[in-house]
């Protein structure tokens, strides 16, 4: 396995601000604040903005700077079209026990944030119970296609005016996609029905 570059790991680092939630969207980007922040060079925080681009993260404006990408509706339907494909195959392909207990433990982590009526809590759990999903299969490359889709799900997840949702329909879909898990017998994959 190849030894990432430090652009790598600072586009990795950003990665996941961004899917926990630290980074939202239209927030401008600096390579001086960033590179003294993770102490690294303002061209390795270039290099990983370049990488971040190219992921559609981030969007460089000529003259104005980096700023954090905003998604509109076809950008969430094309996230929601890749994560059935992802989610729905590692589903079907079972999980280990340990796998299978951190579905469950996100599935805890939401429904405690939702008591609390915590919808930054919510959203965060609601991060880790998707990558808990995709982690059941055990693959390196899909975890990491996983943590782009996570960080570009944090970005409508400060849901726009035409995107509203509660607290507590979130924590609906949660539950129902985490359904099979609690009467799951481990001797088949189980089956799932995947809202959209």
């Amino acid at each position: 396995m190849a030894i990432p570059s430090v652009a790598d790991r600072v586009a990795a680092e950003l990665r996941l601000q961004l899917a926990e939630g630290l980074l939202l969207p239209g927030a401008r980007l600096t390579e001086s604040t960033i590179s003294e922040e993770l102490g690294v060079s303002r061209n390795t925080v270039r290099e990983a903005f370049a990488e971040l681009a190219a992921e559609r993260l981030v969007i460089r404006h000529p003259n104005r700077g980096v700023f954090v990408a905003s998604l509109g509706p076809g950008d969430i339907h094309d996230v929601y079209t890749v994560r059935r494909f992802i989610e729905v195959s590692a589903i079907r392909g079972g999980g280990s026990p340990e796998r299978v207990a951190a579905v469950r433990a996100a599935v805890e982590e939401g429904r405690a944030a939702a008591t609390a009526d915590d919808e930054e809590a919510l959203g965060t759990a609601n991060q880790h119970f998707h990558g808990a999903i995709v982690a059941l299969a055990e693959s390196r490359r899909l975890n990491t296609i996983m943590g782009q889709v996570l960080a570009e799900m944090r970005l409508f997840s400060t849901r726009p005016p035409w995107m509203h949702t509660s607290t507590a329909a979130t924590l609906t879909t949660t539950r129902q996609s985490a359904k099979p898990w609690r009467r799951a017998s481990w001797s088949a994959p189980p089956t799932c029905c995947w809202p959209t």
